[in-house]
């Protein structure tokens, strides 16, 4: 019987920005590529070492930390993704982009891209996400297709809609390597989540699944998304296309308590993780982005079921969107680290200072 998680010790946070080291800007999001190369999504933000400042904060921008690993981070720009908007551009659906997942698959990298609302009051000062695509690029980062024209919505978007609005990838390891034995069929299916339209204090997780043979083509009707179980044996229901997208079911349900988020796969443990992060004094009358929670998931298998283990409040540095590289596994899986940023609130402040900017948590698994 396969180890059961019972909590996670976090250490001590360490900032990325340091002499001779400077970013800003938050999600990063990171796809482990097959040279070694870990590649990084950064939203709102001027880039490593500020290279984009002059010209423009980006949107989204994509970078790479190289063959470096924490405490030791080293961060350079690939690419500025300026057909994605400037910092804050909108279009005239009022939205701006932003960047949710990202993945490298057979020598591929993928990444998740959609439309995000500032501000919206009656949402609960939640930022709402809606028509999610995915864009590949073959050179590493350097181009992306398709592209939008100058920062406007795709006119067709692959999820439309809110209910995989902020897809994430599941991560199994490097350029979609996979354990033996392979749980899942995950050697023919690509597995994604997302929540139900919410950069923050989204209500559910959705599941859904493409051939892998078929992720190239970023068509919607070749990804089958999770519709419950049936009740005699406890196996998923799958339904295809536009359809499969409108009745999907959710995995996990819990009403302001999902920011976007992914899921890694851990082969020793033979459990799926998924840190749920959601800001509890968050209301139409609070904006309180300093405290943030962490509630953190298992399940032995993508679709549940779910159990929480552990949860962990940041009173002071709001730290969120965790994420959680499986190049940085320790070799026994017990041990990593987690990838987030603080307050953004703090964004005006010196690069000294500030909170938002990239940290870098160790960790510890606790298990029987």
């Amino acid at each position: 019987m396969s180890p059961n998680l019972t909590a996670i010790k976090l250490g001590q946070p360490i900032r990325y920005n340091r002499p001779g080291k400077t970013v800003m800007g938050d999600t990063w999001s990171t796809a482990w590529g097959a040279d070694g190369t870990l590649f990084t999504i950064i939203d709102d933000s001027p880039g490593f070492e500020m290279v984009l400042q002059t010209s423009g904060n980006r949107n989204l921008a994509v970078g790479s930390f190289g063959n470096s690993a924490p405490p030791d981070l080293y961060g350079s720009m690939i690419n500025g993704m300026e057909a994605y908007g400037r910092g804050g551009q909108l279009g005239a659906d009022g939205a701006c982009w932003k960047g949710n997942g990202i993945t490298s698959m057979d020598r591929t990298l993928y990444l998740s891209v959609s439309r995000h609302w500032y501000h919206v009051k009656a949402y609960d000062h939640r930022q709402i996400a809606r028509h999610c695509s995915l864009v590949k690029s073959l050179d590493n980062g350097q181009t992306w297709t398709p592209h939008p024209y100058k920062a406007e919505p795709l006119p067709e978007p692959l999820f439309p809609g809110a209910r995989f609005a902020t897809c994430f990838f599941v991560d199994f390891g490097q350029d979609g390597a996979l354990p033996e034995p392979t749980p899942h069929q995950a050697d023919r299916y690509v597995y994604a989540l997302s929540n139900d339209g919410y950069w923050n204090n989204g209500n559910a997780i959705h599941l859904a699944r493409v051939r892998r043979e078929n992720l190239p083509n970023l068509k919607l009707d070749d990804w089958e998304f999770f519709c419950g179980c049936r009740t005699s044996d406890e196996q998923p229901l799958w339904r295809a296309g536009r359809p499969g997208l409108e009745a999907c079911y959710p995995i996990l349900s819990r009403p302001f308590h999902f920011g976007q988020t992914g899921m890694n796969y851990l082969p020793f443990f033979q459990r799926y993780v998924l840190v749920g992060w959601h800001y509890p004094q968050l209301s139409l009358e609070n904006w309180n982005h300093q405290v943030c929670t962490w509630d953190f998931y298992q399940s032995p298998t993508p679709w549940g079921p779910w159990t929480q283990f552990d949860s962990h409040t940041w009173e002071k540095e709001g730290f969120y969107n965790p994420v959680l590289p499986s190049k940085f596994f320790s070799p026994d899986e017990r041990s990593g680290w987690i990838l987030t940023c603080g307050d953004f609130n703090t964004w005006n402040k010196p690069v000294e200072e500030t909170l938002y900017t990239l940290h870098m948590i160790p960790f510890e698994w606790v298990s029987t």
